[in-house]
């Protein structure tokens, strides 16, 4: 009676606690969406609506470089610091300058025309030239930095979602079926008098524990697959 008073004490303080998760929870979700408490609906069990197996992500580079905005916006800035980088070092010799004209000399009259080609002996435009050659070596690191950054994003997301395929072919996503299924054995012998009362109640917890585990697995699945799909620039809601 001690014991199972005391699983009974247990099993009020789990619940309780769950309940405060849960109301936060609520709140917390009710203003990331930025609508009022009283709107947001019941919320159901997580689930994906595809076999992960099937929601198939390419990583490629080549997709990556071209999906991400981040990338692109790096990428341009740098060929843009480096087509004014060309452009002030052709700076150092002035615009060739044409001349011409009409000249009339002891009755003859000829025609000029020339070039004018100033040398670049003291001003070599060396200021302009060598401060959009710096930007131009900073754009490119920050542009290299970006690519080294978003390949580790991509590589550690890839093996998260891949060892989440791996458990899952496992056949954890069934843990909270399973814990069910043993449950209600447990019942059963419990009314057939082929177990204790303790047996029971300790079925039922591993239940309640396993259909917890199961919810943030399948939080965690979600969180996983749209982390991966941010890493690679690919619609987060696609699929899902």
């Amino acid at each position: 009676a001690l014991r199972t008073r005391l699983e009974l004490d247990r099993a009020r303080i789990a619940s309780t606690t769950a309940r405060g998760e849960r109301s936060r929870a609520r709140g917390a979700l009710a203003a990331a969406l930025g609508i009022p408490l009283s709107e947001l609906g019941a919320l159901t069990r997580p689930s994906l609506s595809t076999d992960p197996a099937l929601l198939a992500v390419d990583t490629s580079w080549s997709t990556v470089s071209t999906r991400r905005a981040d990338l692109l916006s790096a990428r341009l800035g740098s060929e843009e610091s480096e087509r004014r980088w060309r452009a002030e070092s052709r700076g150092v010799l002035s615009d060739v300058q044409v001349v011409g004209g009409y000249k009339g000399t002891g009755g003859l009259a000829t025609g000029v025309l020339g070039f004018l080609v100033p040398l670049p002996l003291f001003n070599r435009n060396d200021g302009p030239r060598l401060r959009s050659r710096g930007e131009y070596l900073l754009a490119r690191a920050a542009m290299q930095n970006l690519e080294n950054r978003v390949k580790a994003e991509v590589a550690a997301a890839s093996e998260a979602w891949s060892a989440i395929l791996e458990a899952r072919s496992a056949g954890v996503a069934s843990l909270g079926d399973r814990a069910d299924d043993i449950a209600e054995i447990a019942e059963a012998t419990y009314r057939e008098g082929a177990s204790s009362l303790l047996d029971l109640i300790e079925a039922q917890r591993t239940r309640s524990e396993s259909r917890a585990t199961a919810a943030r697995w399948a939080a965690e699945v979600r969180l996983t697959l749209i982390e991966l799909k941010r890493a690679v620039g690919a619609p987060l809601l696609e699929d899902m």
